[in-house]
């Protein structure tokens, strides 16, 4: 029989084998954690980077489309104004004109290019789109529906009802703004267009008298911008500027390097046998 002492001894070995057991499992665990730690820390850098790099590489094409349109648009206007030198000028004019009001460059550059099309002349473009945007009391898709009922109505030289329809539309009545112009009243006016004599000129004139000082609708694109949506539009017509800037120094490198690719190309597609031609190059990068 085992006396006392003896299996005090026994337990007190067992106990602490027992005891390191649990230590080297814990110890072992702690290691397996660490090492999966470690092995997520190092899929999330992983991914970090990759995201940071998608980013950059978006930023960058980002900008680069901007230079782009930005060169396109230019070389539009520089055809509707017949004058190389404006092209850029109705751009820069445009541009401004985005960033101080809740316009975009684009819906902006789109009225543009109807007002011109249309025979607007370069130096009354943006006064024109001044007076236009206040009619449109700061809304992009109203400013393009007036800018086609403005400049058919100059095409024709007289107000007809399909015109005047069209601002009415849009939340314009013209028989009230010709009325403070012309002293004429409705029925008058209604007579007047039906025997072709409301002019482009008084449509103009009643147009220009309702967005000046004292007018119905002076200042609202001023208004407009002085809203979140006017400010946050600004903002981003801004950073965008500075976009195009940047890309604008990047441009020429990227269309040399992509006018000498498309040399190459165009020679390779002028081959009579493309696909032997490539073949022996397959076969020559094997050997």
């Amino acid at each position: 029989m085992a006396s006392l002492g003896t299996l005090s001894v026994d337990i007190g070995a067992r106990t602490n084998k027992f005891a390191q057991g649990l230590a080297d499992a814990q110890a072992k665990a702690a290691s397996f954690a660490s090492g999966v730690g470690k092995v997520f820390a190092g899929i999330q850098i992983s991914n970090m980077v990759d995201r940071a790099a998608q980013s950059v590489m978006s930023l960058g094409k980002q900008i680069i489309d901007l230079a782009a349109n930005a060169e396109l648009m230019v070389a539009e206007f520089e055809t509707l104004t017949g004058n190389i030198g404006l092209g850029a000028t109705v751009f820069n004019d445009l541009e401004r004109f985005a960033a101080r009001t809740s316009f975009n460059l684009q819906s902006a550059a789109e009225s543009a290019s109807m007002l011109l099309g249309k025979g607007v002349q370069q130096a009354e473009l943006i006064p024109t789109m001044q007076m236009l945007g206040d009619l449109a009391r700061g809304n992009s898709e109203r400013l393009g529906f007036l800018a086609k009922a403005y400049t058919d109505v100059q095409a024709k030289g007289k107000l007809m009802a399909q015109e005047q329809n069209q601002f009415a539309e849009n939340g314009i009545n013209l028989f009230e703004l010709l009325s403070k112009t012309t002293g004429k009243n409705t029925a008058e006016l209604m007579a007047m267009r039906e025997a072709g004599q409301i002019t482009f000129q008084m449509v103009q004139e009643g147009l220009i008298a309702a967005t000046a000082q004292g007018g119905k609708f002076f200042g609202f694109m001023q208004k407009a911008n002085a809203t979140f949506i006017g400010q946050w539009n600004s903002l981003m017509e801004n950073i965008q500027s500075i976009g195009r800037a940047i890309g604008e120094m990047i441009l020429p490198y990227l269309k040399d390097i992509v006018g000498e690719a498309n040399k190459l190309l165009d020679a390779f597609n002028q081959l009579p046998n493309k696909a032997e031609f490539l073949s022996k190059i397959l076969q020559a990068s094997m050997n």
